[in-house]
Formats: C-alpha cells, structure tokens, sequence
C-alpha cells in the first residue's frame, strides 16, 4: 500500500450537477475530462513526461446522443503528480474528493501547484456558466463541439497556460487535450471547487 502522508497535497471538492437520472456514460465522461483536466495541471507543473505515448481515440457520451472525441494515451504516462479519487459519490449531484500526491522524490509543491491549477480551470467553467446564466443562454445547453465551447476552451486553456507557464515545453497534444476536457466539463453545471486542509493522520 502507498504511503500518502507527507507527501498530500490539499482535497478538492468537486461538485457536478448531473442532472435527475444521467446515463453512465454521461457520468464516465465528466469524470474522463476531469482526469484529463488533472493530466494537464500535472504536466504543467513538471513538464511532459519521458516518454513519448501514442495517441488513441475515445468517444465520450454527451447528454442528447452527441459524443465529442478526447484523445487519451494508449498507455497511462507517468507524471510527478498522481491524482487520486479519495471520495466518490454518483448521485446526483456527482461529488468528488480529489488529492494530488507528488512523485517519490517531487516536492509537496508540485502536488499543491498542480492541485491550484485544476482548482483555477474548474473555477474558470464556473465563471462562464454563471455568464452564460445571466444571459439566459444556459437554458439552451451547450455542446462541446459548438463554437461557444471552443471558445471558452480557448480562453481558459490561454488563461491557464498565462498564468502558470509559456507553454512552449507542452506538446500539442497535451494541450488539446485539457482543451477538450475544459469544454466537456462545460457541458454540466460545476457547483463547487473548494479546497480544504490537508487531512491529518
């Protein structure tokens, strides 16, 4: 068993609306965009990892029959930073309680920078949902492949990498990646990203 103690970072409470009796693979998609929202923040913070991995398609079911493609590596990359669910609860709304473990020999601080930057991209959908219901146009839905998805992702994937780093040691595929994640979480309303202390053993 993984010793987490000295190296956990801060929870994150993540809270999804969706929606009164929501497929399984609605819930299997927001959870894959939020992975690879967590993905991003990791590479962000350490850089990619050594190996280069191919590239493979996976459709994610989105409410109405639509599906929008997130490309993920065929085999899971190894980051500093590992994620980990320490809750998970599918009703609705779905909850989950994330932490961030750095490497064996990475600081906490990776674990916490990279723990902010998932907490910064959620908060950055939540904005725009809460825009997009002062204007009345939440009511309509979004899906990820319209150009009102594209370009909140192109905005928050710019205000992330703005704010955290220049982005020319990220590989294209990294950040389209966490740009399809960014506009799948769109697609649900995000009702809360709160982080709390870290938990004491």
């Amino acid at each position: 068993m993984t010793q987490l103690t000295s190296t956990e970072a801060p929870a994150l409470r993540v809270v999804i609306d969706i929606g009164d009796v929501p497929k399984l693979a609605h819930i299997a998609g927001l959870l894959i965009a939020l992975e690879g929202l967590c993905d991003f923040a990791a590479v962000v913070v350490a850089g990619p990892p050594l190996a280069n991995h191919e590239m493979e398609g996976m459709r994610v079911v989105q409410p109405a029959g639509r599906s929008t493609e997130l490309r993920i590596p065929s085999q899971r990359p190894e980051h500093p930073v590992d994620f980990r669910a320490l809750r998970v609860r599918f009703a609705s709304p779905l909850e989950t309680v994330l932490t961030a473990v750095a490497g064996d020999l990475k600081p906490v601080a990776y674990a916490v920078a990279a723990m902010g930057i998932v907490k910064q991209g959620l908060n950055l959908v939540m904005d725009w949902q809460r825009h997009r219901a002062d204007l009345e146009a939440r009511r309509t839905g979004v899906h990820p492949e319209s150009d009102e998805a594209h370009n909140f992702a192109d905005a928050a994937l710019a205000t992330l990498l703005n704010a955290h780093h220049d982005g020319e040691r990220l590989r294209a595929s990294d950040k389209e990646a966490a740009h399809v994640a960014l506009r799948i979480l769109a697609t649900r309303r995000i009702v809360a990203a709160e982080t709390d202390l870290p938990r004491q053993r």
